[in-house]
């Protein structure tokens, strides 16, 4: 697909999938995909892309996917649950919500070696996240990474047990796993984008709508890579819009973080807004980061690279509190 390729290509409003778990096997991918490049890829498109659903604007809940998921589109946003999530100017209009899902999925978004035609690709604008790759709503409870290996045996990323916030009620029906074949170490999953990686979400912004952007109670565990920003659980924060907050809450990342621009524990960036809408911007509307912690490593990318322990550059009008890192760096 091009546009919102997913099991479900777009979610409206009022729209709710529940409990449906995503499960690639060999036999299935060797039969219905006969490029060898492309066999890597399950769900495999140009924008908006997710294993779960294209672009969601109602409730995505208790879902899980496995495998893998690539977006290569010159705005092309990946994610294991869901490509791109919106929401609504109130909850009626589109809650925009992904809750108790998670993920045991290598995404990668912008240009990778998948494509004979390289030309028809553009690296602009790839974000991956291990859950949502461009979240305008709200992520609560999930996780990505944490219960997954890799089955070597089987050639997939696999679930191991289950995840602590109760996704997926019947992973222990998804397969055995090997013990002998299979890892279970964090950063046996990668999450990759050319512009902006995060294990949660790749780029974390406020709606054109008038409501605030959450992430709430969600782990990773997988490494996180990116060319420019990578954070543990946001690759970017991107204040487009005045008086939008945007916050990053009880969450925790375990994963290495790797980034060309900016690196950090919890997010890689804060993205300055153009012209004055920064300025604008209300002082008491502040980005939050809080009650957060980080136990991955956090590594350059290029020798230009900025790193920190929790965030890669602290932009303007965004608290940080309650928060500690004792990952390396």
């Amino acid at each position: 697909g091009r546009n919102m390729t997913g099991l479900f290509s777009c979610l409206s409003k009022t729209g709710v999938v529940s409990g449906v778990s995503l499960d690639y096997t060999d036999s299935y991918i060797s039969g219905y995909l006969k490029s060898s490049a492309k066999s890597k890829y399950f769900i495999n498109g140009k924008h908006r892309v997710g294993g779960i659903v294209g672009e969601n604007w109602g409730i995505v809940s208790q879902c899980t996917a496995r495998g893998a998921v690539y977006a290569s589109g010159g705005e092309s946003k990946a994610g294991g649950i869901v490509g791109k999530n919106m929401i609504g100017k109130t909850e009626a209009e589109g809650p925009g919500l992904v809750t108790q899902c998670a993920a045991a999925v290598n995404v990668t978004a912008g240009v990778a070696d998948l494509d004979s035609d390289p030309k028809t690709e553009d690296a602009e604008g790839g974000c991956a996240g291990g859950i949502v790759g461009d979240n305008y709503g709200n992520i609560t409870y999930c996780e990505n990474g944490t219960a997954a290996g890799y089955n070597a045996e089987k050639g997939l990323p696999w679930f191991v047990g289950t995840p602590y916030f109760g996704a997926g009620m019947e992973l222990h029906q998804m397969g055995t796993y090997n013990t002998v074949t299979g890892g279970t170490a964090n950063d046996s999953l990668q999450i990759n984008g050319s512009n902006c990686a995060g294990g949660i979400a790749g780029e974390h912004r406020g709606s054109e709508f008038g409501r605030d952007a959450t992430i709430r109670y969600c782990v990773n565990a997988a490494k996180v890579d990116s060319e420019k920003n990578a954070g543990g659980l946001v690759g970017q924060y991107l204040s487009q819009f005045k008086q939008r907050t945007l916050t990053i809450e009880l969450s925790y990342n375990a994963g290495t973080v790797t980034g060309g621009l900016y690196a950090g524990g919890v997010l890689g960036d804060v993205f300055q807004a153009q012209g004055l809408q920064m300025l604008e911007q209300s002082k008491a509307d502040y980005h939050r980061i809080r009650s957060c912690y980080n136990t991955g490593a956090v590594k350059a990318g290029s020798q230009k690279a900025y790193l920190g322990g929790l965030a890669g550059r602290y932009g303007a009008y965004t608290e940080l509190s309650d928060c500690y890192n004792i990952g390396e760096r």
